[in-house]
């Protein structure tokens, strides 16, 4: 199978095994991993006519999974089944969670740990609005 970005899946997973295997190698790489990831998922998921599209995206998930960070939290919808398929081989896989799923699961206490200030800092500092995290995400009372 050939990804959007014309390689195969072998190739692809190869070059995230290679990258990994030089994580691993030497801790002062992790800038060239996140470089060559950072082009793999630009080749997939960047629009060559709107460029700035996405690259927030591109290069926090390069440097998840440079770092070996396993959840990304996300506003976006559709992002699970694409790092299905261009980023997770099985080592170190990046799980997408909607914010908004995430300050839910805060609220109810599937996620423990967290209080509803420190879910509204995290809902704020991804230019979400107060306004509806007060009134209809996890309104007071």
């Amino acid at each position: 199978m050939v990804s959007k970005s014309g390689l195969s899946e072998t190739d692809v997973r190869k070059i995230i095994t290679d990258a990994n295997a030089q994580l691993r190698k030497n801790e002062k790489d992790k800038d060239i991993v996140g470089d060559q990831i950072f082009r793999l998922l630009t080749s997939v998921m960047m629009n060559p006519h709107n460029p700035r599209q996405n690259h927030g995206e591109v290069c926090s998930l390069a440097m998840a999974k440079a770092f070996s960070i396993p959840v990304f939290f996300t506003d976006e919808r559709q992002l699970q089944p694409i790092i299905d398929k261009n980023l997770n081989t099985g080592i170190d896989d990046i799980t997408c969670v909607r914010i908004v799923d995430a300050v839910i699961k805060m609220m109810n206490g599937d996620i423990t740990g967290f209080s509803r200030k420190q879910a509204k800092a995290i809902w704020t500092m991804a230019g979400k609005d107060k306004r509806v995290f007060d009134v209809e995400i996890w309104p007071i009372g």
